[in-house]
């Protein structure tokens, strides 16, 4: 009775190569082709195809986050503050959703987002910036730190890979691909 509708939902099963360990995707059938991108303390992150909205998506599933009050509570917070915040440099949440039906057997949150081809560390050390684009790439971080200022959200995670931007993307995309700014 608390598995997963079977007619909603598929399971796939993706490798992560750098733990050699499987993780079990149990996502809506509107989500196709997966392919493994990164784990972490967090959560297991994939790109997917949105059959629904033609687009490609990052499903990220998180590890284990309501076995405690203290950590539900985190995990509304920074939900609620995902959807509420709108900036093009700042990745969307587009969806949330759980494949379990009943309440005692809730135990997976997957949490849908755009998908940015490349982050801030691919675009630095993989291809040869200019001062130029550099300094219009930190424009474009400062524009969406200042946003998440002015809405209340201090941030407390600097890495280069939790750094996303839809202008280093484009960017970085062209410039993979040989073409000239």
């Amino acid at each position: 009775l608390g598995e997963p509708r079977t007619p909603l939902f598929r399971t796939v099963s993706l490798f992560d190569h750098r733990f050699q360990t499987y993780t079990t995707f149990t996502v809506p059938r509107r989500y196709t082709n997966l392919k493994f991108i990164n784990g972490g303390s967090r959560g297991t992150l994939v790109s997917s195809d949105d059959t629904e909205k033609r687009a490609h998506v990052a499903i990220m599933k998180l590890n284990p986050v309501l076995s405690e009050h203290r950590e539900a509570q985190t995990f509304y917070r920074e939900l609620i503050l995902r959807k509420s915040i709108v900036h093009p440099n700042v990745v969307q949440t587009l969806s949330v959703f759980t494949p379990q039906s009943i309440l005692d057997d809730f135990q997976d949150i997957y949490i849908v987002m755009t998908l940015m081809q490349y982050d801030l560390e691919t675009v630095i050390y993989k291809t040869r910036s200019d001062h130029k684009t550099l300094s219009f790439l930190i424009y474009q971080i400062l524009c969406a730190v200042n946003h998440l200022h002015r809405e209340g959200v201090i941030l407390r995670l600097w890495s280069q890979r939790r750094l996303f931007t839809e202008v280093a993307q484009l960017w970085a995309r062209n410039r993979l691909q040989g073409r000239k700014e």
